[in-house]
């Protein structure tokens, strides 16, 4: 048997994040490298962080401009092959995925008010998720390149079947990269953010000593960003007196989902893990266990869902 390393095919990728399949016949865990490089953040207001990331030398030495994350992935594969008495048949690939991420460290967000972190906050779960729904097509080329093993024919020489699975490989990584472009399209983000910190958080994001409120509206549930239940619901805030601790009920006829909130952001949603989502540049609440998303609007909504950088 004979195995054969293939060169790195490099995707860049707006935001930071990866994970990888590995399966060939049975699934097994997947293989993933990640590098996390961080910089600093300077800033008390929208306007002093947006000068310092347009101004920070160290940024400009590497990309030529400001951003507010960045992520770089790739995916490579090693293969083996096994000669017959009729040529040269396919006999493993394995497939994986490299990614080197720039995160952002934000210094002194203590001297900020307390609505600048929660659009911070925010922001940040906004590149949390969009990096992982961005960075899925790595994880679907290198499983797409593992499923050649199942298809593959024999060849008459062992270096006209590595050659073919090579150009094959590259085929699959390009089409990735392709949908990779339709997304950033769809979503409006590319491949440097920053964030739009002059956007007020919205009535959705309480914050240090934000009043009681009560509305009639709509709410917006969807398990995967495409399939979107849309109906009426209830939204009652309720905080505590000089606190940083609210809570929000949601409700209707068939469900309850209670959100508390901390220091501007969602932490709890009912029992389970919480945090910011951002479509239709609205924040929303993401339930971490599984990326459930719950958006609250006071109008009917009319959009089609698009994922977000505030």
């Amino acid at each position: 048997m004979s195995r054969q390393n293939y060169p790195k095919l490099t995707a860049f990728l707006p935001i930071f994040g990866c994970m990888m399949l590995s399966a060939q016949i049975v699934a097994a865990a997947p293989e993933v490298t990640t590098k996390n490089s961080y910089f600093n953040v300077l800033g008390s207001t929208d306007v002093e962080i947006r000068i310092y990331l347009e101004t920070h030398s160290g940024m400009d030495a590497y990309w030529g401009n400001f951003f507010w994350a960045k992520s770089v992935w790739s995916t490579k594969w090693n293969i083996g092959w096994r000669e017959t008495e009729d040529g040269c048949v396919l006999s493993s690939v394995d497939a994986a995925v490299e990614v080197e991420n720039w995160i952002p460290r934000w210094r002194n967000k203590g001297d900020a008010t307390p609505e600048l972190r929660a659009r911070l906050r925010r922001t940040s779960a906004a590149i949390d998720l969009y990096w992982q729904q961005t960075m899925s097509n790595g994880v679907k080329a290198a499983a797409e390149i593992e499923k050649l093993y199942t298809r593959f024919p024999s060849f008459k020489t062992c270096k006209e079947l590595s050659t073919t699975f090579h150009a094959q490989g590259n085929r699959i990584s390009e089409l990735y990269r392709d949908r990779r472009k339709a997304v950033e399209k769809r979503t409006g983000n590319g491949t440097r953010q920053v964030p739009d910190l002059s956007e007020p958080a919205g009535v959705e994001t309480p914050v240090p000593g934000s009043p009681d409120l009560e509305l009639d509206g709509w709410c917006q549930i969807s398990d995967d960003m495409e399939t979107v239940q849309t109906l009426m619901c209830r939204y009652d805030r309720s905080c505590e007196p000089d606190s940083e601790r609210c809570r929000i009920d949601f409700s209707w006829p068939e469900e309850r989902i209670q959100v508390r909130y901390f220091n501007g952001g969602p932490v709890q949603w009912n029992d389970e893990l919480a945090d910011f989502a951002f479509i239709n540049k609205t924040p929303c609440v993401r339930r971490v266990s599984d990326d459930r998303i719950l958006c609250f609007s006071e109008d009917e909504p009319t959009e089609r869902w698009f994922y977000h950088l505030p």
